[in-house]
């Protein structure tokens, strides 16, 4: 992807409250992305990725998105809460629990779409959900 492109919508704080949104755009996503990953700690350096696109970064709203400080995000170098958040449910297919760290849901969420080349080219409600 190149930063010549269009916006890159992110998901709002009322979007993560949704169980079903989080756990489809955030939660399983994640879960896919950190199979390939090192360790925990390792997600705090690929969020450095979010910032490339920084001039792409919007809300459905228009306002533009400008990522937080990783480390006032993510304060813990070790990244132990990303461990909790992996966790599965006893059924396998769903978080064990939710947060509610808006700005941690939103890197993470955002963070696997770019990585995955699958930027967003309209707003998220536009979107529906898979079964």
């Amino acid at each position: 992807m190149t930063s010549s492109k269009g916006p890159i919508y992110v998901l709002s704080n009322h979007h993560f409250v949704n169980k079903v949104t989080y756990t489809h755009y955030a939660w399983l996503p994640a879960n896919r992305v950190n199979e390939e990953m090192p360790g925990r700690a390792s997600w705090l350096e690929a969020f450095g990725l979010i910032y490339e696109y920084n001039d792409r970064l919007y809300f459905k709203n228009g306002k533009k998105y400008n990522p937080g400080d990783i480390d006032k995000a993510f304060p813990d170098p070790q990244n132990r809460w990303m461990t909790n958040f992996l966790k599965a449910d006893e059924t396998g297919r769903g978080p064990a629990s939710y947060s509610w760290h808006y700005e941690r849901l939103r890197m993470i969420e955002l963070y696997c779409r770019i990585r995955n080349e699958d930027p967003w080219p309209h707003a998220p409600e536009q979107f529906e959900l898979p079964l």
